[in-house]
């Protein structure tokens, strides 16, 4: 299941995908922590992986909050966007008047990556797929077998079929 926020920054999203078991993932973190953090709270979800699919200000403004909150969490990110994160010109963030650097203990994710996440059949497993380059940064797509099912962000998309 996905819960979609939308706020902060430019009106940016942050996804909740979780699984029947209460293993979650959140992508993306352009809206502030507090509403996400309550929702992940009152469904009893277990926060595994804080991913970011590209290295935008407004994607990863708040990504400092979300690892202090759910610090055992694994933060994740494609290997081109590393650089991107790091640079206030490639983050974008210069053109708002700052100059941040959000390297954060980012784990590199390479194409053909598998994010996992449990739920009662298993698994469902999210295979890192390249995708074109989206203004300055790498999107970061995910796709996940399981259920016939397809999410479509601006940055990135979750495709979930059966297996």
């Amino acid at each position: 299941m996905i819960k979609t926020f939308s706020g902060g920054l430019l009106d940016s999203n942050t996804y909740v995908y979780f699984t029947d078991t209460g293993c979650a993932m959140i992508i993306d973190f352009g809206v502030p922590l507090e509403r996400v953090k309550q929702y992940v709270d009152e469904n009893k979800l277990t926060v595994e992986y804080l991913v970011s699919t590209h290295g935008h200000y407004d994607h990863i403004n708040y990504v400092g909050d979300y690892k202090k909150a759910f610090p055992n969490a694994k933060i994740l990110c494609h290997v081109d966007e590393l650089e991107v994160i790091r640079d206030p010109e490639g983050n974008l963030s210069v053109f708002f008047g700052l100059s941040n650097s959000y390297d954060i203990g980012y784990q590199a994710l390479n194409d053909g990556d598998v994010i996992s996440l449990e739920n009662s059949k298993g698994s469902v497993d999210f295979t890192v797929i390249h995708a074109p380059r989206a203004y300055l940064g790498l999107h970061v797509p995910l796709r996940a077998r399981r259920e016939n099912n397809v999410h479509r962000g601006r940055a990135f998309c979750v495709r979930l079929r059966q297996s």
